[in-house]
Formats: structure tokens, sequence, C-alpha cells
């Protein structure tokens, strides 16, 4: 999937080294190993070359079985908000894959038409059937390879895609419990292998990557009236004006008040700003945007509420980064595939004191760049 290839010698040497000592005396122990490491070798490269990702493969895993719930209409099966699973290459004992599941909703929950039946079915595999968690069980993961995910600086481990075929959920005595035959095909996964994906919206405040410098002045100017020091915002608190104290329109106005619980600044409580970088004179953007962000105050609203309308406008975030931040990755589908990817970041803080009237509320900042590849991407 990633279009490399792995150390064949190292695999090929610790397969040996784990080969059960011969019955009889080897005449040439040196020689018997190098026939060893050269046969060895090419069973693996044949295996390599020969190996399908369109092969389903099986997968087991351990999986929380909770209680009954009426709401759901069935047993929910804990898998995290993110199910994936973590596995590290044979290779090199530093590197780690992410194995995301990307339509592991379709297997939330055992359908089940009353507590009633469920407490049977629960009784039937071992499990507690009249508690909040029933207990702990098996999932049996068919899967089909999904491709790569782009990867985002601050993760370490090779994010891969995969899409679950079928599956099936036991309890710890091995009863079956359910059996979810139909969850995805191989064409879904063969399809999610050839495609780039694509961020839903590559706009911010009106401007996108690679537009004209003075395009995208007159287009902040129309959206946000009041220009300060290069940025342009909305509802400047007054302060601002009388003593020209500069306030910042950047993303790290809500980074250090999430990091260090400091209340939000008497000169960034605007309604909103909006701030972009341009190429420099040599490079191939020169004259053009290369970075946008925009701050936004919503008064009242909440931490789920600021997250919702995030995952409403731009979809499920590729990464939850432990800072807070969430980001996107894919190429804007109006540039086509020979401009890259872009990177979408939101980060989002309530604050007790903000916007103009200094009220309670989430403060919001987004950021478009184009897309850095980790250093040892390869890409």
């Amino acid at each position: 999937m990633m279009g490399t290839e792995p150390d064949f010698q190292l695999l090929a040497e610790q397969a040996v080294a784990a080969r059960p000592p011969p019955r009889h005396r080897v005449r040439d122990e040196a020689a018997e190993r190098r026939y060893l490491l050269a046969i060895t070798t090419r069973r693996l490269r044949a295996n390599f070359a020969a190996f399908d990702l369109g092969r389903p493969v099986t997968v087991e895993v351990g999986v929380d079985i909770l209680g009954h719930d009426a709401d759901l209409g069935g047993i929910p099966l804990e898998l995290g908000p993110s199910p994936a699973l973590l596995i590290r290459d044979p290779t090199d004992r530093t590197q780690q894959f992410e194995l995301r599941l990307r339509n592991a909703d379709g297997l939330g929950v055992i359908p089940v038409a009353d507590a009633e039946a469920a407490a049977a079915l629960l009784r039937s595999g071992g499990l507690a059937p009249y508690r909040d968690r029933a207990g702990y069980g098996t999932l049996t993961l068919t899967l089909a390879f999904a491709g790569v995910l782009p990867r985002v600086a601050e993760v370490e481990a090779w994010p891969l895609s995969a899409e679950i075929l079928s599956a099936t959920v036991e309890g710890p005595s091995g009863e079956t419990l359910h059996a979810f035959d139909r969850v995805g095909t191989v064409a879904a996964a063969a399809s999610a292998r050839a495609a780039t994906p694509a961020l839903r919206t590559t706009a911010i405040g009106g401007l996108r990557i690679g537009m004209p410098v003075d395009q995208a002045e007159e287009i902040a100017t129309r959206e946000l009236p009041e220009r300060f020091d290069g940025a342009f915002y909305d509802m400047l608190p007054e302060l601002v004006h009388r003593f020209g104290v500069r306030p910042d329109c950047s993303a790290g106005v809500v980074a250090d008040i999430r990091a260090f619980d400091i209340p939000l600044a008497a000169e960034d409580s605007y309604g909103a700003c909006l701030a972009f970088g341009a190429g420099g004179p040599d490079g191939a953007l020169a004259g053009r945007v290369t970075e946008i962000t925009r701050l936004t105050f919503q008064p009242g609203a909440t931490e789920a509420e600021a997250r919702a309308d995030l995952q409403e406008r731009f979809g499920p975030p590729l990464e939850e980064l432990r800072s807070g931040q969430l980001v996107w990755v894919g190429r804007d589908p109006a540039a086509g595939e020979a401009e890259g990817l872009l990177e979408l970041r939101a980060d989002y803080v309530r604050v007790a004191q903000g916007g103009p009237r200094r009220e309670e509320g989430m403060l919001l900042a987004t950021t478009l760049r184009r897309h850095a590849p980790a250093a040892d991407d390869g890409s």
C-alpha cells in the first residue's frame, strides 16, 4: 500500500534463527545457514510479490460488551471513539502501523428486540445479563485493506485504513452471540485504496490556498471590514482603536488559553478575525495565499456544540492530537491531484469572558495550509 519493500534480509535471518535445531549434525554450519537464508529470502520475496491487497484477512481482538440499551436497540460493543488496531513493523521495532477500521459504526450494536431477549443472549455467552457492562468478549473481524491515510507530523504510527467485511462476537465461554454478515465490501476497500481523500471544505472565510493576494484582500475586507496590522477583524474592542493595542489573529490565542488556563486578553475579544500569509518572491506561490487562519467567538456555545459544528462542516477528523487540535488532510477537489494535499486544523476552548460583550462562550480557531508530510514519509 505504501509502495515500499520490507527488509527481506532481516526477516530471513529472523525466520532462520527461529527454526528448531536440526536432527542430525550439519557438516558445514556456515554453508547450511547461507543456503537457508537464500531460500528463505526467495520465499519471502515471492510471498510479498504475490500478496493480494484485496484478499480478506482475519483478526481477533478483545471487546467490551455492554448491557442492553433500549434507545440503541440492542447490546452495544465498546470499540472506542476511533476504532483501530496497533501493529508493529517486524523489520523496524521502532515503527508502528495503526490499522483504522473505517466502517466500524456498522457493528456498534448487537440488535436485540428487548431486555429479556438480551439477558438470555448474554447469559448464554457467559456474560452478566443485567449490568451496564456485561463483560469481555472476542470480536473476530474479516477485513480488506483500504489504503494508506495521510500522516500528520505529530503522529508516530503510520495510519492505514481497513474495511470491515464481516464480524462475529463471542462471549468468554466461546458461545457466538451475533454475526455481522455484511458490514462492508471488497469493492469498497478497493475504491478507497484507489482514491485520494478530499477535504469537504477547502475555503476559510472565502479564501483559498493559491488565491492571488489582491483577490484575498478584497474578499477579506468585504467579510471583515476592520483592518489592523495586516489582519481583518469584525467588532474590534474599543481599546484597540483608542490606544493602538495590537490584537492577535493566530491559532496561538486558543492554544495558549487551553495550555495555560489563562483568560482571553481584552484586545483579543473581537467577534471574528481573518489573516493569511503569502509566498515569497522566489517561490512557486509568489504573490499567492499559502496559509489562512480564522478565529471566531461563539457566544454561549458549549464544547460539544463546537465539536459537532466542526464535524458537520468538515466531516470526521483524520486525527485528534493530544493538544486538543482536530486535523483533516485531503486534496482540494477543485484543484486536481497535481496540487497536493491540504491540511486543515481546528482548535477550540471555552472562555469566561470573550467577544465584544466579554461573555461566556467558545473561541474557535481554524487554519488551512498545504500538508507537509512527516520527515520519514517517503512521499
